[in-house]
């Protein structure tokens, strides 16, 4: 495992620009070496990993999420715990579960 495992942000108009960075963040990176790729949408995600995958030939430990995906996926603990969905279901549509005391 990597000692700089820091988080990286970069923010840019040009979607060239963040595209070539994360590229080479990605060619940085091990092919079995667990790493999070959070996109503007699921595809983007998975069009950047899918690239630099061929240029290596393999890629088993990038996990690729949406932006959305990841706010779910963060919440989710949260929101089952207040009730607010019932654990398991998808975050993609919100429904406040009831107690029957209510």
């Amino acid at each position: 495992m990597r000692a700089d495992m820091g988080m990286k942000v970069l923010v840019s108009s040009t979607s060239n620009r963040r595209i070539a960075r994360a590229r080479a963040w990605l060619e940085a990176h091990e092919p079995a070496e667990e790493v999070l790729i959070v996109g503007a949408n699921l595809d983007a995600a998975n069009e950047v990993a899918r690239d630099v995958a061929q240029m290596k030939s393999a890629a088993f430990g990038w996990h690729r999420l949406s932006l959305t995906q990841l706010a779910a996926a963060l919440a989710a603990p949260t929101l089952a715990a207040r009730s607010t969905v019932r654990r398991g279901h998808s975050l993609g549509v919100f429904h406040h579960h009831r107690s029957q005391q209510e």
